[in-house]
């Protein structure tokens, strides 16, 4: 969910097709091998598992499961619809409930929500070739589990993969969309915060300052998204598009 967003935040116009090869590696797991394309208004997310589709001219997610043999879509309206309509059920389950329980309960929203600070470190480092400026962001919630997280960010401003792909005009639709419901999600467009460009490594730490995740990119090609990589393969189930994304 976090990657959709993101996607959402950047803008821009043009053609050709690019394959940008990750190498991704949690925490006392083996590495993986991850693919993103992003060509004529469409941007995948592949991995061993699954495939994520984001179509901004048609407004369409689609996500396919392969190790469960099922498939989802819908629209981004259909989406957002849902989240606002989940929100919109919280609120009225909020007004049943006592003042003094519901004061608790608000104050509690409150805490959790996200604390988020960005800085730009004094440090870049070149990756297949490319400069990057190095972005931490730090990410803080309260309540009764805190969570204190924080990542370093390597961004190439000269890589415009996705603004030669997505057109402004499609890309800048799709923003405000998801603008609506990004407050009731808990989520803020981080990327969006920083500046116009292309993360080319990914570093996660948890509140021990131990390494929790990392990807990086290890090639970076032109070339356009097999139409066999989006088509839905033969014999898979249909699954609810809200039911993926709430389980994520």
């Amino acid at each position: 969910m976090k990657k959709l967003l993101w996607i959402c935040g950047i803008i821009g116009i043009i053609h050709a097709g690019w394959i940008i090869k990750f190498e991704e590696k949690e925490k006392n797991e083996k590495p993986e091998t991850t693919n993103t394309y992003i060509s004529k208004g469409i941007i995948v997310f592949e991995t061993k598992e699954n495939v994520f589709i984001f179509d901004f001219k048609k407004e369409i997610i689609r996500i396919i499961d392969h190790d469960e043999k099922s498939y989802a879509e819908g629209t981004i309206d259909e989406y957002i619809s849902f989240i606002e309509g989940m929100h919109s059920r919280m609120m009225k389950k909020m007004e049943e409930i006592p003042p003094e329980q519901r004061k608790m309960m608000e104050e509690m929203m409150k805490m959790m929500q996200p604390k988020i600070n960005i800085k730009k470190l004094d440090r870049s480092e070149k990756i297949l070739g490319y400069n990057t400026e190095v972005y931490e962001v730090e990410v803080e919630t309260g309540g009764m589990y805190p969570v204190k997280m924080k990542s370093q960010n390597y961004i190439s401003p000269d890589l415009k993969f996705v603004p030669s792909e997505i057109s402004k005009e499609d890309a800048e639709k799709i923003s405000k969309k998801f603008e609506k419901i990004k407050d009731k999600y808990g989520f803020s467009n981080i990327i969006g915060k920083i500046e116009e460009g292309f993360t080319l490594k990914s570093i996660s730490y948890d509140e021990k300052g131990e390494e929790i995740y990392r990807t990086q990119a290890i090639s970076i090609n032109k070339g356009e998204i097999p139409p066999s990589l989006i088509q839905i393969p033969k014999g898979y189930e249909k699954e609810e598009l809200k039911d993926i994304f709430m389980e994520e």
